[in-house]
């Protein structure tokens, strides 16, 4: 499994709200009225300047200033309002910092346009609401050719980076980030925070150079500033560069190095993703006591973050402990947490990949409904010509109908492709090309409702890789890619039969049978274990074993449902699992499980 960056709601629970808070709110701190000759103007620009410095402070003049508003001059409403909006997404109080930021997109100001919509992100980015912050951001980067401020422009395009690299987005946010850097005069403050967005970006893309001599370079700055938690999310990338490359122990001592100051940054989300990640090298290096105390610590600091990859991963490391000592309820509970964590953050993935295909169709079709009406202008334009010219401008005004048709057949032509290509995207595994979870939930969940109204029997077949994380921890995610495609093709004999093939999450699958017994399912359970067992892996340039265990369960009319049959499958998948993998075991209702022949593991 490489699940890759996440979000939570949280006002403080993700390194995106905190910093896009930080840039929206701190660093465009300028006020376009700083030149007005009033008090007024004075105390607002004072407000401006205490607003991360002071924060007591900054709230007492809000309040005088909000008093005063009836004699102030309307021309400081707009810098007023925005304040207030700071302040209420300061607190958390999203919604209402939105609602108050709002009407500043129409100010006359440019630099406050900017500076408002960019707050707007920020709050929709805290609340989840993917669509429209893309949305949100989308108008403002319009606005960056009428920034002239340097210092703004480049803040505008950090926001910009780290929005596109928390929705999955690695190559924009690398193009935003690296175009903050080229700016002139840009803080320092602000460089490093757009130096941990180049230096993300490049790990996900698989672009980081072999010398690490930037990312050091990138972590002093950081350091210099006082940004301490920023540098150590860059230490976080650093590590997981190591790690990726064998070097596990040096990934873990830099970590070890600088966990005092990590813990005492008292930032949930930067302890959480640290001690999840030395939870996971400890175990690599064998040494279970210190992982299980990292993969605890880990589970503690991500409390209140239902979507936390650090969570599920912890999870993870405590259920193979827990395993090994032969704890079975241990490691069941574990495992349960590890499987409910997971489904979270592969959901909140999917949704942020789709959040950002919506919007990407939402301006395409947009911007080709505004060509088509400005073809559609021309078109009258030329017919209101053509009513006081000759046969000559009623030809060309024929012409030009004809390739306005031809452009919205196009356009047509391109709307069901992109509707078509989101469809595929909503419904398949990119990977693998077998059903993505939810559409294989649905798929599943309308052939039992069919299978029980016909009165015919149906089969679930769950299926876990064994020791998956062994191949890509020994051989890299590429060979652990080649072999989750693989197993998907060695399903080919359950889709000839009619059945469908889902990945449920990681290396876990799932297959259903509908129209046979439970003789049949085991069968085919048994053919598809020993049809994966038969992978032959010289192909990926290593030699090792590849096995599978299966879990069955068969409803029989009227049958309890999609959920209740998964479940009975997952306890037969667990008991395989347990009992020594590659092996098949067989669910029945008050019988216990059934098991086939264990083959050599």
């Amino acid at each position: 499994m490489n699940p890759g960056a996440r979000r939570n709601s949280g006002p403080t629970a993700i390194l995106l709200s905190a910093l896009i808070l930080f840039l929206s709110l701190a660093l465009f701190g300028r006020s376009s009225l700083a030149e007005t000759p009033s008090s007024f103007a004075e105390r607002i620009t004072e407000a401006n300047a205490l607003r991360s410095t002071d924060p007591a402070r900054f709230a007492s003049l809000l309040v005088e200033l909000n008093d005063a508003r009836a004699q102030m001059p309307a021309d400081l409403h707009d810098d007023l309002d925005y304040l207030n909006a700071y302040q209420r997404a300061f607190e958390g109080d999203y919604a209402a910092g939105i609602a108050l930021a709002r009407p500043l997109l129409s100010a006359s100001d440019d630099g406050l346009r900017f500076r408002a919509g960019l707050l707007i992100v920020n709050s929709l980015a805290a609340t989840r609401d993917f669509q429209s912050g893309l949305r949100q951001l989308d108008d403002s980067l319009g606005l960056l050719d009428a920034i002239t401020d340097p210092e703004l422009r480049a803040s505008g395009l950090v926001v910009a980076a780290l929005f596109y690299n928390q929705v999955g987005q690695y190559p924009l946010g690398q193009h935003y980030a690296e175009r903050a850097l080229a700016e002139p005069a840009t803080s320092q403050r602000v460089r490093c925070i757009a130096q941990h967005n180049t230096i993300e970006a490049h790990f996900r893309l698989a672009t980081l150079p072999d010398d690490d001599a930037a990312i050091h370079q990138a972590i002093a700055d950081c350091v210099a500033e006082g940004e301490l938690v920023v540098a150590n999310f860059i230490r976080l990338t650093l590590a997981r560069k190591w790690a990726s490359s064998d070097a596990t122990a040096q990934a873990t001592e830099l970590l070890h190095r600088h966990l005092d100051e990590i813990d005492a940054s008292h930032y949930p989300r930067l302890i959480a993703e640290v001690h999840s990640l030395l939870a996971e090298y400890e175990l690599t290096l064998d040494r279970p006591e210190e992982a299980r105390e990292h993969a605890l610590t880990a589970v503690d600091r991500s409390a209140g973050l239902p979507y936390s990859l650090p969570l599920a991963n912890a999870q993870r490391v405590l259920y193979e402990l827990a395993q090994a000592d032969g704890d079975s309820a241990r490691a069941l509970a574990h495992y349960r947490a590890f499987a409910e964590a997971d489904k979270a953050y592969l959901n909140d993935v999917n949704a942020r990949e789709l959040a950002f295909q919506t919007v990407r169709h939402e301006t395409l079709q947009k911007n080709q409904t505004i060509d088509l009406l400005n073809k559609q202008n021309e078109l009258l334009q030329l017919e209101q010509q053509a009513a006081q010219e000759s046969w000559r401008n009623i030809k060309i005004i024929a012409v030009l109908v004809v390739a306005l048709l031809v452009t919205l057949a196009t356009w047509l032509a391109k709307m069901r492709s992109m509707q078509a290509t989101l469809k595929r995207l909503a419904e398949t595994d990119a990977l693998t090309g077998a059903d993505s979870r939810l559409h294989f939930t649905r798929s599943s969940e309308r052939l039992l409702r069919q299978a029980s109204d016909s009165g015919r029997s149906a089969a679930m077949i769950l299926f876990d890789l064994d020791r998956f994380k062994s191949i890509n921890d020994r051989f890299g995610h590429p060979v652990g890619d080649w072999v989750l495609k693989r197993a998907v093709s060695a399903c080919a004999p359950a889709i000839e039969a009619g059945g469908r093939v889902g990945r449920l999450g990681g290396e876990e699958f799932a297959v259903i049978l509908c129209g046979v017994d439970r003789d049949a399912a085991k069968a085919m359970a048994e053919t598809l274990r020993t049809r994966i067992a038969a992978i032959d892996s010289g192909e990926t340039g290593h030699t090792f074993k590849i096995s599978a265990s299966f879990g069955v369960a068969v409803m029989t009319p009227p049958g309890r449902g999609f959920s209740a049959l998964v479940a009975q499958a997952d306890e037969a998948l667990y008991r395989a699992k347990r009992d020594g993998r590659n092996q098949v075991f067989v669910y029945r209702p008050g019988c216990g499980l059934e098991t086939s022949a264990r083959k050599a593991d």
